[in-house]
Order: C-alpha cells, then structure tokens, then sequence
C-alpha cells in the first residue's frame, strides 16, 4: 500500500518528503497532513470496581485466588489453590483467610476447603464486574493494585499473623 503511494506521489511530481530534494516547505507541509500520534490511554475503569480494590484487593494473587473460586465453583483446598495458580500453599491459605474475612469466600471445615460465597448480591454482583473489566483490562487493574501506596501485599490476615510471629 505504501508503494502505491509513492508510485502515486512520484507520477504526480511530489518529491519523497525525506528525499535530499524535497523542500524544507514541502516537508513541514507533509508533517502537517501526517495524522498525529497519541500514546493510547489506558481504558477507564468503572468507579465502583476501582473503589472495591482499593478497598478490598491488595494483591494481584489475592484477585486471582478470588476469580478462581467465582468462575470454577466448588471446594478449594489452599493447596489445590497453590498448585493451580502456581504460588505457595501458605500464601493460598492467608489470601483464602482474607477473602472469608472479607465475606468473598466461606470455609466449610466438613470439606476443608473453601468456597466462593459473597455474603450479599450487592457483593456478587461487584465480583461480577470486577470479572469482566479483569478480561478486557487486565493491565489496567493489575496497575491500580500496584499503585496503591504502602504494603498491598500485607492482608488483615498477613498483619495479625507477622505481629504474632513479631511478639515471640
């Protein structure tokens, strides 16, 4: 397509606006018609999904743990978690613990294992939409979480255990 141009360009007359020919003022004028290049914005996200995790998501393994339980459903073991998300059976364990806390999961101690279960619709559907902006702007979300200040990685969970370990 390009050469068609050129080719076009060339018929007419019109030197190449980077020949040694062309002229200063043939040039600025071609730069001119050239459409501007603007670095894409990132997609905007809703408000709602943007306050829910800053409030309530502190890590991308925490967001991961959490839409692994809403999209399979059924029991989750932290260590099936841990195998199936590549990470640590402990780490799976103390996110596991901070989505029950956080009324985004339920443990049932018959199955030892955990299970999506928000404690209201509201909540639900706030997972939901999380959900699909996660499919369509995953870079965007994993940047919000990564631009929260101060330890993101540290869940209610993870501070109560540190301080226990810190006191002994």
């Amino acid at each position: 397509m390009m050469r068609m141009w050129h080719h076009q360009m060339r018929a007419l007359g019109i030197p190449h606006p980077h020949a040694p020919s062309a002229s200063i003022e043939h040039r600025a004028s071609f730069a001119a018609r050239r459409p501007h290049r603007h670095p894409l914005s990132p997609p905007s996200l809703p408000q709602h999904v943007v306050r829910f995790i800053r409030q309530d998501i502190h890590s991308v393994s925490q967001l991961e743990i959490l839409l692994l339980l809403r999209e399979r459903g059924g029991h989750w073991s932290p260590s099936a978690v841990a195998e199936e998300l590549r990470t640590t059976s402990q780490s799976a364990e103390l996110r596991l613990r901070d989505l029950e806390l956080r009324g985004m999961a339920k443990y049932e101690s018959r199955a030892d294992a955990y299970l999506y279960a928000p404690r209201t619709e509201r909540l639900r559907a706030l997972v939901d939409d999380v959900a699909s902006c996660y499919v369509t702007m995953r870079y965007t979300i994993i940047n919000l979480i990564f631009s929260e200040p101060g330890d993101g990685a540290r869940t209610p969970t993870e501070q109560a255990d540190f301080a226990k370990r810190s006191s002994d």
